[in-house]
């Protein structure tokens, strides 16, 4: 029983030394270019940047995909979804971050959880092409436009 506690009360150390965070960082430069690129593709239009922060390490990104996946709502989803409801035509909201899968994972929350309210409204999503389908059904059944960028 004493080696088992043993283990337990050195298990966060060794999570934490072998955890990384998301799929990179999200620097300022990222973000200029990510802006660069809405700014020439949404001429005239307002565009809005959420930068989704990742969360400490890789296991807490797992357990919030998870969590995500699973029906939580998160302070980002909420954002989004209220953005969106606005259904403001002159506006465009670009989700970036250094998770995509999280990235993405949010952002479909939102738009799940968003049917019916945020009809009409228009977002990018900066991230890798595997999650263009899943959020490309899940834009057009939310009645949102959907563009990608990467």
């Amino acid at each position: 029983m004493k080696y088992s506690f043993g283990f337990l009360a050195f298990l966060p150390l060794i999570l934490a030394a072998c955890a990384s965070t998301g799929s990179g960082p999200s620097t300022e430069r990222e973000l200029d270019r990510v802006a660069a690129m809405a700014y020439a593709k949404y001429p005239g239009k307002k565009v809005l940047m959420l930068a989704i922060q990742p969360t400490r390490n890789f296991v807490s990104d797992q357990m919030a995909l998870v969590a995500i996946k699973a029906g939580a709502e998160s302070s980002d989803s909420a954002a989004i979804k209220e953005v969106l409801a606005s259904r403001n035509v002159e506006q465009v909201l670009v989700v970036t971050g250094a998770n995509d899968a999280l990235n993405a994972a949010i952002l479909e929350r939102a738009l799940l959880d968003g049917k019916g309210r945020i009809q009409g409204g228009r977002v990018a999503f900066v991230g890798s092409p595997e999650y263009t389908d899943s959020l490309r059904r899940v834009a057009e059944e939310s009645g949102v436009q959907i563009d990608f960028f990467r």
